[in-house]
C-alpha cells in the first residue's frame, strides 16, 4: 500500500500570500494618508427672484425685444434669467416663443407670444 507523505508546499505558499498582503497593506497604506486634503469650499446662496422682480424683468425683455426687434438678445436674457418656482411653465413657453422669433418664424413665435400675453394679466404693462 502506498502511504503519502506530508509536503510543505501548501504552507510555504500560504505564508508567501500572507507575507506579500503585509508588504503591499504597509507600503501602500502611507500614500492613501498623503493625498491632498481640499479644504471644504461653500458655495454662495442663490435665491430665486421674487414674483415681482420677475415681472418687472420679464417686462423689460419683452419691451426691448419690442423697440429694438432683437430675439436674439431677448431669447439670451431669457435663458439667463432665474426663475421662481411657479412661473417655470410661463417662463419655458416664453423662451419657445422667442425661440421661434430666433429661427426666423416670425409668425409662430407672435402667436405665441399673443397667447401668453392673454393668459397673463401683468405682461407687458
Amino acid at each position: 500500500m502506498h502511504m503519502p507523505y506530508r509536503t510543505w508546499f501548501p504552507f510555504i505558499l500560504i505564508g508567501v500570500a500572507v507575507s506579500f498582503t503585509l508588504f503591499v497593506a504597509t507600503f501602500w497604506q502611507p500614500t492613501i494618508s498623503r493625498t491632498v486634503q481640499i479644504p471644504p469650499v461653500e458655495l454662495p446662496v442663490v435665491m430665486s427672484p421674487t414674483t415681482s422682480q420677475y415681472e418687472t424683468e420679464i417686462n423689460t425683455i419683452v419691451i426691448t425685444f419690442e423697440t429694438t426687434g432683437s430675439a436674439e438678445s431677448a431669447y439670451t436674457s431669457l435663458l439667463d434669467l432665474r426663475v421662481p418656482a411657479e412661473f417655470k411653465e410661463f417662463h419655458f413657453n416664453l423662451v419657445v416663443a422667442f425661440g421661434d422669433f430666433k429661427l426666423g418664424n416670425t409668425a409662430s413665435g407672435q402667436a405665441r407670444l399673443d397667447l401668453l400675453k392673454k393668459a397673463t394679466p401683468w405682461l407687458n404693462q
